[in-house]
């Protein structure tokens, strides 16, 4: 497993020590993974023949179509920057539509939806912004088209899960997803408003001929964690086998080797917004799989004082359906590398 944390990894020194003894395997991984560019990139920066050439030309078959994705990608974000431009509500694009045009080099993040984060009140405004455009809230099927969504599962998503249902429109014979988000767990927000207190400090990003809003680098950092940790930790992406997905935590790893944050600044905004538990989750299982991270003093630091006394939480798992806690007993690369993840939960009866 070793070798695809590192093929994916964007600052990947050299590719000398990688072994691989399964490459249909690996390519399979890199794809579900949603890091394959970023492997040919590696493999391609390292000027290495050794590589199979039936696997080299199947990574860079997919390059090439995550570049053009992105350039359509980029468009949609141009699009969206212009229906938002005059609402009367706070909103921050999060995610691939900030790391997409800002952060990693073309192709080498995919996404075919755009996250906003909005404060609750402001859901259905910002609704009635992608209905007027032509958005219909529900599912893409290749075979039906868009589907819209029930009353039903509107309501149980928004509910259970701190989201919508998408949104979804047809740009240039693509489809465009937009979900909005409203918590940064699988709860509602309680009486402090996290997200709007995020959204008090988001920032404009010029985009071309334009603007949009996403978060600080701050609080970007700290939403992809708190992100990564609902899904790790919630039953529902566990089951869907999208819980441990390895871009989300490249995204993390990027972020962290671009900007020059304020450590002590970086410290102080996680213990103000109260999500110590979910920033040390995520940064305690990147640097397990990007370790060139630990050698980050200033970060490890924080780590080190962030670090409770309890850690059993890291091995949770919470069912919101049934309001039950699960309990994973294997060591975290172990439960990397299990297909099915699920089987692995145990019920967790408090000690």
């Amino acid at each position: 497993m070793n070798c695809l944390f590192e093929l994916s990894d964007m600052y990947l020194e050299n590719l000398k020590n990688i072994y691989i003894d399964d490459y249909a395997k690996l390519l399979g991984e890199l794809c579900m993974n949603r890091v394959a560019s970023i492997a040919y990139k590696n493999i391609k920066g390292n000027l290495l023949t050794s590589f199979p050439k039936q696997f080299v030309d199947s990574l860079y078959a997919i390059y090439k179509m995550d570049c053009s994705r992105n350039l359509w990608f980029r468009k949609c974000i141009l699009y969206m920057e212009r229906i938002l431009q005059n609402v009367s509500f706070k909103y921050a694009l999060l995610k691939g539509a900030y790391l997409i045009p800002n952060v990693y080099p073309l192709g080498c993040r995919n996404s075919n939806d755009i996250d906003i984060l909005l404060d609750e009140k402001d859901i259905s405004n910002c609704q009635d912004v992608l209905i007027e455009n032509g958005f219909v809230q529900g599912f893409y099927n290749p075979q039906q088209g868009i589907v819209p969504a029930s009353r039903k599962d509107i309501v149980f998503s928004r509910i259970n899960y701190g989201e919508t249902i998408p949104f979804c429109k047809q740009i240039d014979n693509e489809v465009l997803m937009i979900d909005l988000n409203f918590s940064l767990d699988f709860k509602p927000e309680g009486k402090r408003n996290l997200v709007r207190e995020m959204l008090s400090d988001r920032k404009k990003v010029i985009f071309q001929d334009g603007y949009y809003y996403s978060l600080s680098d701050n609080d970007f950092l700290i939403h992809l964690c708190c992100h990564l940790y609902k899904e790790a930790t919630t039953m529902n992406w566990v089951a869907e086998k999208r819980d441990l997905d390895l871009y989300k935590f490249s995204d993390i790893n990027v972020l962290m080797m671009n900007v020059k944050y304020d450590y002590e600044k970086l410290f102080e905004r996680v213990i103000d917004l109260e999500v110590s538990k979910e920033f040390y989750f995520a940064l305690y299982y990147t640097l397990k799989i990007y370790v060139q991270l630990t050698r980050n003093d200033a970060l490890n630091n924080i780590l080190r004082k962030l670090e409770p006394k309890d850690k059993r939480y890291l091995d949770f798992v919470f069912d919101p359906k049934s309001n039950q806690y699960y309990q994973y007993k294997q060591p975290f690369i172990e439960r990397f590398n299990c297909k099915n993840r699920e089987e692995l939960l145990e019920v967790y009866m408090d000690e």
